[in-house]
């Protein structure tokens, strides 16, 4: 299995999409570490980037405003700090029939479980129902 795939599996990566604005999207496995891939379309850089300030995370591809190829720096959206230096850290990026269904699944049960959700929907309601009856 390809390392990616391997370490997504075992917690040490984490999966997103990235969007390219040739309109092309592609899925990359990152760490903690800022990096970039290549756009299959069109071959352009896509910066998967962090703030170091407020740890939101973002895809950018060189092109946009946010980006400064020439200062090398980068401006985050959330918090509006100018973050140093651009990644030099290449990752691959891979279509979403490239990525085998398990890990597909994985994908899916690191979300919320269903039985949650239902559970707190069901108490929510009931509440809404015990608290119109002794109004």
């Amino acid at each position: 299995m390809n390392n990616d795939f391997q370490e997504y599996k075992n917690k040490k990566r984490d999966m997103i999409q990235a969007s390219c604005s040739c309109g092309a999207n592609h899925y990359v496995f990152v760490n903690k570490n800022n990096c970039y891939s290549l756009c299959k379309k069109c071959g352009r850089k896509i910066f998967e980037l962090s703030c170091i300030s407020c740890e939101t995370g973002f895809c950018y591809p060189d092109n946009v405003k946010e980006i400064d190829l020439i200062q090398n720096t980068w401006k985050c959206d959330q918090c509006n700090k100018i973050n140093e230096g651009l990644p030099t850290l290449k990752v691959n990026g891979y279509e979403k029939s490239e990525i085998p269904n398990d890990v597909w699944k994985e994908d899916e049960s690191r979300g919320i479980p269903k039985w949650i959700i239902w559970t707190i929907m069901l108490l929510v309601g009931a509440g809404m129902i015990l608290r119109s009856l002794f109004r």
